[in-house]
């Protein structure tokens, strides 16, 4: 098993780091596509997308994004990638703005917000992230679509439901400890994937409880 510590950036947001993983080998440079439960945690043990096992340590929980880079004690590199996340899209492009549409749409989001469903604004369109039955979740809704209101099922970025803002800070002093990295290169943990007996896994304990029913915004404002 391979493992991957060192936050070095986001090879979106920083063009160094994109750099280093265009210079890299191919074989040096692994992905790894995550789902919305892996991808809350900060200890676990996984496959890249070409079938490689790997452990991924990161100091805090729920942080990875699209474009996150890690490097392992090897020097090899490892891209994050996000899987979709499957959402009811209510669509209020056709209502008409009205008194009656407003409280129908306060009370769809309150509705969701008590059934702890991660919901999202994305222009005209509130998106409700599916966690069970589409069909169950459509029912619970329905009541509060206002005339015009249209209700459809997509794959989304899963970053919306996010609620903290996309330019999310890595913390670089809990429980970090210098190695001696580069400039540039995040302090990182050995949170080593081992249990009393030797024998490697990853602990779970790390996993996010981030606040469901929160709204999120492109801007990356929650409330």
């Amino acid at each position: 098993m391979e493992l991957y510590d060192t936050y070095l950036g986001n090879e979106r947001a920083d063009d160094d780091v994109a750099a280093r993983v265009a210079a890299s080998e191919d074989d040096d440079v692994r992905r790894v596509t995550l789902d919305e439960t892996t991808r809350r945690r900060s200890r676990f043990r996984t496959e890249t997308d070409d079938g490689t096992d790997v452990g991924i340590v990161t100091t805090d929980a729920g942080s990875l994004e699209p474009g996150d880079v890690l490097a392992g004690e090897d020097g090899r590199l490892l891209v994050i990638g996000l899987a979709a996340r499957e959402a009811l899209v209510v669509s209020m492009d056709g209502a008409t703005a009205t008194p009656a549409t407003m409280a129908l749409t306060a009370k769809l989001g309150h509705a969701v917000g008590n059934r702890h469903r991660d919901l999202a604004m994305r222009g005209s369109d509130v998106l409700i992230a599916v966690s069970e039955s589409v069909e169950r979740q459509r029912a619970e809704i329905v009541e509060y679509l206002p005339d015009g209101a249209t209700v459809g099922i997509r794959d989304v970025d899963p970053t919306l439901f996010d609620d903290a803002t996309p330019d999310h800070a890595h913390d670089e002093g809990s429980g970090a400890h210098d190695d001696g990295h580069g400039e540039g290169e995040r302090d990182h943990t050995h949170g080593h994937l081992h249990d009393e007996d030797g024998h490697d896994h990853t602990h779970e304990d790390g996993d996010a409880h981030h606040a469901h029913g929160g709204v999120r915004t492109p801007e990356g404002d929650a409330s």
